[in-house]
């Protein structure tokens, strides 16, 4: 989907929005699917490269556009740090609640807005956002929020392969960077 397909940002988020509470009993199944599995695979590889964070009580970790939760729940499972999740679709959150009910009842599901989220500018050690990326009205606008709500620079943007794209993978300044159609990399991201 890209910005054009839509009248507004306005029905941007309305359309995936409805899609996402359509299909949020089948999610994972479909994700599992149609990854053939990879998502299990980038997850578990996300949960490594963060450990220096998640092993240490005193951070906070954010999950945004976190849909059913397994993310937030892989992090929330090896963390000794807080994780929460954040996801604007409240039956995937709802999902997501249901499965931190049996040994992860302690980690927070956020109904907000990836392009606006509820928090304090830099509250967050580490922020991470897996699919839902793809999905945002304006990625752009969606990496300045992540940005603004992370403490100092990011060093790392990891994100699953979509689309046929390579994942961006490796220390950008600054963090942010785009994939272009040739799967080049540009810094800093157009605004």
């Amino acid at each position: 989907m890209s910005d054009k397909d839509y009248a507004s940002p306005t029905d941007h988020s309305r359309r995936v929005h409805a899609m996402f509470a359509g299909i949020a009993v089948r999610y994972d199944l479909l994700n599992h699917l149609l990854s053939g599995n990879i998502d299990k695979r980038w997850r578990q590889r996300v949960v490594r490269k963060l450990m220096p964070i998640l092993a240490n009580p005193e951070k906070l970790v954010l999950d945004v556009a976190c849909g059913t939760g397994d993310l937030t729940l892989a992090l929330a499972a090896v963390a000794k740090a807080k994780v929460v999740g954040s996801d604007f679709c409240r039956p995937m959150l709802s999902i997501a609640a249901r499965k931190a009910e049996s040994n992860l009842a302690g980690t927070p599901f956020v109904e907000a807005d990836a392009l606006s989220l509820p928090f304090g500018s830099e509250c967050f050690d580490a922020v991470t956002i897996a699919f839902g990326l793809r999905n945002l009205s304006s990625v752009d606008r969606g990496l300045v929020e992540l940005h603004r709500i992370r403490q100092g620079l990011p060093q790392r943007l990891v994100r699953p392969p979509h689309r046929h794209r390579a994942p961006l993978d490796g220390a950008v300044p600054g963090g942010l960077a785009r994939r272009s159609a040739d799967n080049s990399s540009s810094y800093p991201p157009h605004s």
